[in-house]
C-alpha cells in the first residue's frame, strides 16, 4: 500500500496513456493482435484506477483542511480552475475544426460547464456527455465527507460495503432503462474503497495490501469477469457487469504497476520522472482525449501505416495538447494575478 500512495501520481500518469490506447481501439486480425488488443482493451480499468487513487487521495486531502467547506472549496477549485478554461478552449478550437472533426462541437455544452452533462443525458434517455467522469468524480468529492463522518462512526470498511450494496441496488434498479447509471454506479465502490485502504493506511498504519493479495484479487477478478462474459453475455451493458470485476482488479493493478514502478526508480530512470509528469496533467488530457482529435488523426495514419502507428500518434497528440493545455493555463493564471496586484 506504501508503493501505491507514494507512486500516486505515477500510476495516474499510467491510466491516462492506458486510457486513451483503450478509446483508439485495435483491430484483431491475427493471434498477436488478438492478445495485443485484450491488453489494450484492458485500458478500460483506467478509469477505476483514477477512482481508487482518488478514493486514496482525499482520505489525505480531507485531513489538511480545517473544515468540511475548506474541503470543497479545494476540491472544487481544483477541477474548475483547469475544466472551465479547457472548455472555453475547446469552444474556440471548434470553430476552427468543426468542418474536420465534428465531435469538436458536441463536447461544449452548458450542461457541461455546470457538471451535469452526465445526468441531463441520463434523465433524458440519451447519450452520456462527453465528460461524464467530471461529473462523477464532482459527485463523489461532494460525498466524500459524509463517507468519512460515517467511516468515523461505524468504521471504513463497513462504509465500503454499504456503499457496494447501494451501488448495486441503483443498479439493478436502472437497468431496465436505455440510461448509463452504470457507468457511475459501478464506479462508486471502487472510490470507498480507495478510502478504506487510505483510511487503514494512514490513520492505523495497517499495510491492506501486498504482492500475495494482489495476485488473488486480480485473478478472481478476471475469473468473475469471464464468467460475466460467457454466461450473462446480454447484461454485461444493461448491469454493467463488465465494471464490476474491476473492483478486484483495479487496486491489484495500482500495486503491480507501482511495485514496478518502485524496481525501476531505483535506477533513476528518465522514464519514471516523464510518467509523473504526465500524471500531474491527467485532467487536461482525458479533456483533450474526449474531443477525440488526436483519434481522428490516429484512424488517418491506421489507413496507410497500420493500427500501432495510429494509435501512438494519437496518445503523442494527447500528450502534447494535454501538457500545452496545462502549461498555458497555469501562464494565465500566473499573468492575471500579476494585472490584478
Amino acid at each position: 500500500m506504501s508503493e501505491i500512495i507514494k507512486y500516486r501520481t505515477h500510476l495516474m500518469g499510467v491510466a491516462i496513456l492506458w486510457l486513451v490506447a483503450f478509446h483508439f481501439g485495435f483491430p484483431r486480425d491475427n493471434f498477436i493482435s488478438h492478445v495485443f488488443s485484450w491488453i489494450i482493451g484492458m485500458g478500460q480499468m483506467g478509469v477505476d484506477m483514477f477512482m481508487f487513487l482518488s478514493g486514496i487521495g482525499m482520505v489525505f486531502s480531507i485531513q489538511k483542511c480545517p473544515s468540511f467547506s475548506s474541503f470543497f472549496k479545494r476540491r472544487f477549485m481544483r477541477i474548475t480552475k483547469t475544466y472551465w478554461p479547457a472548455l472555453v478552449l475547446i469552444f474556440l478550437i471548434s470553430f476552427v475544426l468543426k468542418n474536420l472533426c465534428a465531435h469538436f462541437t458536441d463536447c461544449f455544452t452548458l450542461s457541461e460547464i455546470f457538471y451535469a452533462g452526465f445526468f441531463l443525458d441520463v434523465l433524458t434517455l440519451g447519450n452520456m456527455g462527453a465528460y461524464w467522469f467530471v461529473s462523477a468524480i464532482m459527485v463523489f468529492y461532494m460525498l466524500f465527507p459524509l463517507l468519512y463522518l460515517l467511516g468515523e462512526k461505524i468504521g471504513s470498511l463497513f462504509v465500503f460495503w454499504i456503499a457496494l450494496l447501494v451501488s448495486i441496488y441503483i443498479t439493478i434498479l436502472f437497468y431496465k432503462y436505455d440510461i448509463h447509471w452504470q457507468f457511475m454506479s459501478a464506479r462508486f465502490p471502487i472510490f470507498v474503497l480507495g478510502y478504506y485502504m487510505g483510511y487503514s493506511y494512514k490513520m492505523k498504519k495497517v499495510e491492506c495490501f501486498g504482492l500475495v493479495k494482489s495476485v488473488i484479487w486480480f485473478v478472481s477478478g478476471l475469473i468473475i469477469y469471464s464468467v460475466f462474459s460467457l454466461c450473462y453475455q446480454e447484461y454485461m451493458v444493461s448491469l454493467g457487469l463488465h465494471y464490476w470485476p474491476w473492483i478486484l482488479m483495479a487496486p491489484a493493478m495500482c500495486y503491480f504497476i507501482a511495485y514496478m514502478i518502485a524496481l525501476l526508480s531505483k535506477g533513476k530512470s528518465i522514464g519514471i520522472n516523464a510518467i509523473a509528469i504526465i500524471g500531474g496533467a491527467t485532467l487536461e488530457m482525458y479533456i483533450v482525449d474526449a474531443t477525440r482529435l488526436g483519434r481522428w488523426l490516429g484512424y488517418g495514419v491506421q489507413e496507410y501505416f497500420g493500427a500501432v502507428l495510429g494509435m501512438i500518434v494519437d496518445i503523442i497528440i494527447v500528450l502534447f495538447l494535454g501538457l500545452n493545455l496545462k502549461w498555458i493555463i497555469n501562464y494565465a493564471y500566473r499573468l492575471f494575478s500579476r494585472i490584478i496586484k
